[in-house]
């Protein structure tokens, strides 16, 4: 997931993402309270859903990670006014509408302003690992 907040991209790896409503179109993100990226969606109100490739492990692992300039190493371009991911399996740009606290966590409901596909196989997150879908568990 990505944000941009004055010009700073912002991204990080989030293991809970799913379409929430198909008419009218919406989709979830769930983030830790502490996380930076969440700040910048509180605040901007726009997010983006990179859905990484087989191949994009290493920027899964990477935007997993703790720091500020995770997208340093990444090809990205800014679409929608927000960083998308060079190679992705799928991209929405979305606005976010409402933010729910639940715990320690809050729910992300994203309405999308964009959305692309591409033929890539989808890397998956499943048992702790990143994995590609046919590989056994």
């Amino acid at each position: 997931m990505t944000g941009m907040e004055n010009g700073v991209p912002h991204a990080t790896t989030v293991s809970s993402f799913s379409s929430l409503s198909l008419t009218p179109t919406y989709a979830q993100v769930i983030l830790d309270v502490s996380s930076r990226l969440l700040g910048v969606v509180e605040r901007t109100k726009r997010l983006g859903i990179n859905l990484l490739a087989d191949h994009q492990k290493e920027i899964g692992t990477t935007c997993a990670g703790k720091g500020l300039d995770k997208l340093r190493d990444v090809t990205w371009r800014e679409s929608a006014g927000l960083p998308e991911i060079a190679d992705c399996a799928g991209w929405l740009a979305c606005e976010a509408t409402e933010l729910i606290h639940v715990g320690d966590h809050k729910i992300v409901v994203a309405r999308p302003l964009e959305i692309r596909s591409s033929d890539r196989a989808p890397l998956l997150y499943h048992r702790a690992e990143f994995r590609r879908i046919g590989e056994s568990a």
